[in-house]
């Protein structure tokens, strides 16, 4: 359309806009002449996700001082997750410390049936990238779930769902107990860029910031009731 109206007014005209076939957002201007349009076009996807970001993390953190409910600030970083890195599928998962398992928190990605059969599964140095990863309380990188020894007990159940490669980054609480984990799989095998690692990073810290919050809230609502 900037091409057009460039074209027919004979001026020069900013556009801009995404392709979805490329997966990219795109900024350009045309430029009209006597003797034809001259089109610049530049890739801006790095620069616009970034702003995205910056405002999505405001958003977020705003909702959580303000008490939103904890399921709808986990979902939230899971699908702005996904949509920065389209591919992606995200989940969280969480830590009973009552039973020292693993329990499942948003993951609208993910098979029910998956899910169900993660949910309650204790932690532990192989209990795959997620309860290895709170177990630990370090970054687990599950390359190719298909060999990685960690996902020894999991593996028909992975290759059942096409999940190649799994990347879980732990959460914990100020004083460092976990609090839980947020994770990344892929359907092809690889590792992590620069780039998703540090989403990872940041998403995980505001899940915790969430975490704690509810926490505190629910510690704040029992003390009243006893109080009462």
């Amino acid at each position: 359309a900037g091409c057009r109206a460039a074209l027919a007014g004979q001026y020069a005209r900013p556009f801009s806009g995404y392709s979805s076939v490329l997966g990219l957002w795109f900024a350009g201007r045309a430029h009209a002449s006597g003797t034809g349009l001259t089109v610049l076009v530049q890739d801006v996807t790095e620069s616009r996700r970034a702003e995205l970001f910056e405002r999505e993390q405001r958003e977020v953190l705003g909702a959580i001082a303000i008490g939103e409910p904890l399921e709808g600030m986990l979902e939230r970083v899971v699908r702005l997750y996904e949509y920065l890195h389209p591919g992606a599928t995200c989940s969280v998962m969480l830590f009973d410390p009552s039973s020292g398992c693993m329990r499942c928190g948003p993951a609208p990605g993910l098979p029910p049936a998956y899910r169900a059969a993660l949910d309650g599964l204790p932690i532990g140095p192989n209990a795959g990238s997620c309860g290895t990863a709170m177990y630990s309380g370090a970054r687990v990188v599950a390359v190719d779930t298909a060999s990685d020894p960690r996902w020894v007990d999991f593996r028909p159940l992975v290759q059942a769902f096409g999940l190649a490669a799994c990347w879980s980054q732990p959460f914990t609480s100020r004083s460092g107990t976990p609090l839980g984990c947020l994770a990344v799989y892929q359907q092809e095998r690889r590792e992590p860029t620069a780039r998703e690692i540090a989403a990872l990073e940041t998403l995980a810290a505001i899940c915790a910031i969430a975490v704690e919050r509810a926490q505190a809230q629910r510690r704040i609502e029992a003390s009243e009731q006893r109080f009462r």
